[in-house]
């Protein structure tokens, strides 16, 4: 009987894990191009906060500025791209994570309908990005490297 007490105990700490977005933070650089992502601890109204941006010589042009927040109904990636969406951001659901990886979906919005963060070393991320553009299919995949 004592055995199964462990097991049962076990398995409710396993399913109550929290999402670690910590292996976002940093600074982080597609090695193909100039395109770079910006990742830090947040303040009392975001867990993290981030920016994206193309480096041309010594000007910068921004992607999106970014926040992960977690609200009573779940955890959410706001990214508000400054020429789309009338200037608003747009959010994507967290549905699902695990030790290695995380996944925002939102299947109401066009492009990006999900965007996905996996771990591979302390070193490199695997990001895909995809969804419907111009009614048709697209896939972004790319490794960043961390700086």
């Amino acid at each position: 009987m004592r055995g199964l007490v462990v097991i049962v105990v076990l398995s409710l700490t396993s399913c109550s894990t929290e999402p670690d977005f910590s292996m976002l933070i940093g600074d982080w650089k597609r090695p193909d191009e100039p395109f770079y992502e910006k990742w830090t601890a947040g303040d009392s109204e975001s867990i993290l906060k981030g920016v994206s941006f193309y480096l041309h010589d010594e000007n910068s042009s921004f992607v999106e500025v970014m926040d992960i927040v977690n609200l009573d109904e779940g955890y959410y990636l706001n990214a508000k791209v400054f020429e789309q969406n009338e200037g608003l951001p747009v959010s994507i659901e967290l549905t699902q994570y695990d030790e290695t990886s995380i996944y925002f979906s939102n299947h109401k919005h066009d492009f990006p309908n999900f965007i996905a963060y996996k771990r591979v070393s302390d070193e490199t991320l695997e990001v895909s990005v995809g969804g419907k553009e111009h009614g048709e299919d697209v896939l972004w995949e790319f490794d960043m490297i961390r700086q």
